[in-house]
Parts: structure tokens; C-alpha cells; sequence
């Protein structure tokens, strides 16, 4: 009875909501290593009691924003014994499944794309770049990917209902870190204009704000799948957009703009609270209007801040990219694969972070790389719009607006934990591949239905056969 009940509770989304309040308190109180500890013991639970292990993205797709930075060498062990919890309890959930039989294990739609993807990889920068140290890496990265996919597809039940919910709660985590960090500054105003929190946990502001923006489109999600509170869903949508805003990356703005309004659309026209939608937009605007009126510090320092940065132009990527293309031309092959040799303009790092995705690629793999990892882009669009429907609009959005936002950053082609939620989204495709249609149900029923007609025609059959010897019967006795 026990496990039954914590087996409910790791596998329900009560649970998820729980750990991402107490990961919020722990931030406050900068005590990360409780919440390092905290992600290590709910993926350790999920893996021991659970047999749908969903809630297992949970603490993977935050924790880089709740942790230190990773040069921060003297958190290396913290960082190494959880992961070895993480990886063990991983081990014995497989055994335990392979061993139960309970499943049959797949390799997934996206096996082959992926394993080209990471041999596309592991040979950037092998010709005149090659160090065994970032082979490693890569390699760690690739397992890792691999691992969330194959969970997703393998152990995940009603996975998209899930991961938009965990990205919901994702976003207003994430948000709620970053305005703590400004209030943390001493003066919160002067924080957000001037951008004096440019990371929130070990992750840039940008992913950060990428990550609210998945946020806002999950918030919208919900409002379609739970019509009667869509205008409170709305509602914080608005709200999750306009820290998108306060972030002041450009590229996330722009596209949570063009997304909040197209999304926004579509629900007017399905909702059946178009009053209570019209209220909240006019309130939002007419507030908007007071406050710059009024005056308000925030909201028009917000908009002056705003229309400076955009008047600033290419925010440094007027180098970066210059010094990118000219490394694919010296290094057109192989490219120079993922860490620079030297350092690499406007990023605090060596890493080769170009901001651009088709950039990324000829940079880190040349052509010979980007050849083959278009393979994995081919598969990927592929299963996305193979038998694509209304059901799967928001996973084909959520999946759009992540390429779109590596048209200026890095977070699509270089963040793992952007790119393991696209893999869990392509799981989703494959979820619902896997579920019969509706014509396929009513067949189905249909066929239970003759089936049932012909047991009872064979039993009616049967029993006037009964009848008519038992009359022979009684007629010969008389």
C-alpha cells in the first residue's frame, strides 16, 4: 500500500510542483547544493517506484539554473556524486524492466538520425584540432541526449500533457530566479535596465529567457487543453511574456511577440470566454498606458532600455561572426570543432558559441559535418510533420519557435537542455503514432461488437437446438 501510494505521488504532477517550490525556497536562501541534492533524490524515487518515469525531466531541465556556474571548481564533487546517483539509479531501472519484462524496449524513430548527428560531432575539429579531452565531452554530452530521448520514448506515458506542464512550471521557476537575483542587487529597477544579472544559476540570460518564453507557449497549451480556466491560463501568459521582455535579449522578445499575438489570436477565436479575454487585454493595456503616463521608473525605463539596445545594432555579433566564418574558410573540412584554441570574440569563454545555428555547425564541423548532421535535421522534420494534425499544433510551435531563436543565439545548436526538450518533443510524435486513431477505435469496436453478436446468435443456436431434442424427447417418452 506504501509504494502504491509513493509510486502515485513521484508519477503525479502534484509532485513536480512540490519540488520546483522547494527548489524556489533554496534559491532564495542560495543553498543550491540542498537542490542539487533535491534533483538527485526525486530522479533517485522516480527510477525506484515509478514505472512512468516523466517527472524525470523535471530537476534534468532546471538544474542548470539553480546551480553555480561551472567555474566554480570547488562544487566539482557535489556535481560528480549526483550524477553518479543519477547514472546508478538509471542502471537499475533498466535491469529492473529488462528483467521484469514488462516492456519491449525501442530504439526510437530518431535512433539513426541521432547516432549520425553524434558521429557529425565527434569528428569536429579532428584535422588539426583534435584534443582527447573534448572527444570526451562530446561523448558525455551525445550519452547523455541519447538517454533522455530513450527514456521518453521507452518509459514516458501521456508524455506531452507532462512536459508542458513541467515546462510551464519551468518558465515561472526560471522567471521567479532571475527577478530574486535582481532584488538581490539592492535596487531591483536599476537591476533589470541595466542588466546587472546576466546569468541565472550556472546558465546565460538568453537560455534563460528561451526557457520563459517555452514557458509562455506551454501556458498557452494549457489554455487549450483546459477550455473552462483558458483566460486565467491567458492571463499568465501576459505575465510570462512580459518578463521575456525584462530580460532584454532581443531575439527572445521578438519571437515571444509574434508568438503571444499569434497564439493569442487563435484562442480568441476558439475560446468560449471572449468577454473575459477582452477584459484582461484591455486591463493589460490600459495599465500599460497609466503607467507611462504616470511615469512608472520600471515601465518606461523597460522601453527606453529596450529601444536603446535595439538601436545598438548586432550586439557583438558583428565580430563574432566575421571571426566564425573566417575559421570555417581556414578549416572548411572539419572545422575546428567545439572548443576554440584561442579565445573567441564576445563570448567569455573558448567555446565556439557563434549564435547562429547553420553558423555553429560550418564553424565546429565544416562541411563534411554540417553534411552529415542535416541528415539528423532531415529525420527530424520528418517524424514532426509525418501525419501531422491539430492535436500536434503546439508540439510543431514549441519545436519552430526553438529553431527560429537560433537564427541569433546559441541556446538551439549548443544548450543540451534545450535540445533534450526538443528530443522529448519529437518522443511525443512518436506517443501519438503509437495510439490507434479514431477510425482505428471504431473499427475496433465494431469488430468487439460482431464479436459479441456471433457469441450470442451461437448460444441462441445452441440453446433452440436443446429445445427441439428435449421436445423429441418428451414426444417419444409419450
Amino acid at each position: 500500500m506504501i509504494l502504491q501510494k509513493l509510486k502515485t505521488f513521484f508519477e503525479s504532477k502534484l509532485s513536480v510542483a512540490i519540488l520546483f517550490a522547494l527548489f524556489f525556497v533554496f534559491n532564495i536562501l542560495d543553498l543550491f547544493y540542498i537542490n542539487l541534492i533535491l534533483a538527485s533524490l526525486f530522479i533517485l524515487f522516480t527510477f525506484v517506484f515509478c514505472d512512468d518515469v516523466t517527472n524525470f525531466f523535471a530537476p534534468i531541465l532546471v538544474i542548470s539554473f539553480l546551480i553555480k556556474p561551472v567555474g566554480f571548481k570547488e562544487y566539482y564533487l557535489w556535481y560528480f556524486i549526483c550524477a553518479l546517483v543519477v547514472l546508478i539509479a538509471f542502471v537499475a531501472f533498466i535491469i529492473k524492466r529488462i528483467i521484469k519484462k514488462d516492456c519491449s524496449i525501442k530504439k526510437g524513430k530518431m535512433f539513426w538520425p541521432l547516432m549520425i548527428c553524434f558521429f557529425a560531432f565527434l569528428i569536429g575539429g579532428i584535422i588539426g584540432h583534435f584534443k582527447a579531452i573534448n572527444s570526451l565531452y562530446v561523448l558525455g554530452i551525445c550519452f547523455v541526449l541519447y538517454v533522455c530521448y530513450f527514456i521518453a520514448v521507452n518509459f514516458c506515458k501521456n508524455l506531452k500533457d507532462k512536459m508542458f506542464f513541467i515546462l510551464l512550471l519551468s518558465g515561472i521557476l526560471i522567471c521567479l530566479c532571475f527577478m530574486v537575483s535582481c532584488i538581490k542587487t539592492g535596487d531591483f529597477i536599476s537591476a533589470v535596465l541595466f542588466r546587472y544579472v546576466t546569468v541565472v544559476g550556472a546558465q546565460n540570460i538568453n537560455v534563460a529567457s528561451l526557457f520563459i518564453l517555452l514557458g509562455m507557449v506551454a501556458s498557452f497549451y494549457m489554455a487549450e487543453k483546459f477550455k473552462k480556466f483558458d483566460y486565467l491560463f491567458y492571463a499568465l501568459a501576459v505575465v510570462i511574456c512580459a518578463s521575456v521582455v525584462t530580460t532584454f535579449c532581443r531575439g527572445s522578445i521578438f519571437i515571444a511577440i509574434i508568438a503571444f499575438l499569434t497564439l493569442t489570436i487563435i484562442l480568441f477565436i476558439k475560446s468560449k470566454h471572449k468577454w473575459q479575454l477582452g477584459i484582461i487585454t484591455i486591463a493589460v493595456v490600459a495599465i500599460l498606458g497609466i503607467s507611462i503616463l504616470a511615469g512608472n521608473n520600471l515601465i518606461n525605463g523597460v522601453i527606453d532600455t529596450l529601444i536603446t539596445k535595439i538601436k545598438t545594432g548586432s550586439d557583438g555579433r558583428e565580430e563574432l561572426w566575421p571571426w566564425c566564418f573566417n575559421k570555417f574558410k581556414q578549416n572548411w573540412a572539419f572545422g575546428i570543432g567545439f572548443i576554440s584554441e584561442e579565445p573567441v570574440p564576445t563570448v567569455a569563454s573558448n567555446m565556439v558559441l557563434a549564435h547562429n545555428t547553420i553558423l555553429q555547425w560550418l564553424t565546429s564541423l565544416g562541411v563534411f559535418g554540417s553534411l552529415l548532421i542535416s541528415v539528423f535535421y532531415y529525420g527530424k522534420y520528418k517524424q514532426l510533420f509525418k501525419g501531422v494534425n491539430k492535436n500536434r499544433f503546439f508540439v510543431v510551435f514549441l519545436i519552430l519557435v526553438i529553431a527560429v531563436s537560433g537564427v541569433f543565439d546559441q541556446a538551439a545548436a549548443m544548450d543540451v537542455f534545450t535540445s533534450i526538450v526538443v528530443l522529448i518533443m519529437l518522443a511525443t510524435v512518436e506517443e501519438e503514432n503509437q495510439q490507434p486513431s479514431v477510425a482505428e477505435k471504431i473499427d475496433a469496436v465494431d469488430r468487439d461488437l460482431e464479436s459479441e453478436l456471433k457469441i450470442v446468435d451461437a448460444e441462441e443456436t445452441k440453446n433452440d437446438a436443446t429445445e427441439k431434442k428435449e421436445t423429441n424427447i418428451n414426444l417419444n417418452e409419450a
